[in-house]
């Protein structure tokens, strides 16, 4: 069975941002059969974020064309996006990919595994 890794807003614009191969590392970082996962949510963040005038729209934009080119499962799911990423992250195996300090500090108390941005330069795990 295929462990879900699940792909948060602020996780899918480290490429445009920091410059970072997201895609490249998770496999690197991910042991075995897994797949990629965003929600319906996560988009309409990114839609809102790339629709601004601030200066994450760019990555906003460039995270969208990457969902679109990559092989990423969309879940139907529009709930809030950290509600969404705590319940789905609960589930047996499923790893979180996002690096909101609030959020991983949520998951890390309900013993989910998380991926974050270390030293603005690769990714690894939260400790």
């Amino acid at each position: 069975m295929a462990v879900r890794v699940l792909l948060d807003a602020n996780f899918l614009m480290l490429p445009a941002q920091f410059r970072v191969d997201i895609f490249a590392e998770l496999e690197g970082l991910v042991e075995g059969p897994h797949e990629l996962v965003t929600s319906k949510g996560v988009l309409s963040e990114l839609t809102r974020i790339a629709m601004g005038g601030k200066e994450d729209a760019g990555a906003a934009k460039v995270a969208l064309k990457m969902v679109d080119g990559r092989s990423v499962k969309i879940d139907e799911s529009t709930e809030q996006v950290d509600s969404w990423l705590l319940r789905e992250g609960g589930k047996e195996g499923a790893i979180v990919c996002t690096n909101d300090a609030a959020l991983i500090k949520k998951l890390r108390r309900n013993k989910v595994k998380v991926v974050r941005l270390l030293g603005k330069s690769h990714l690894g795990f939260a400790d």
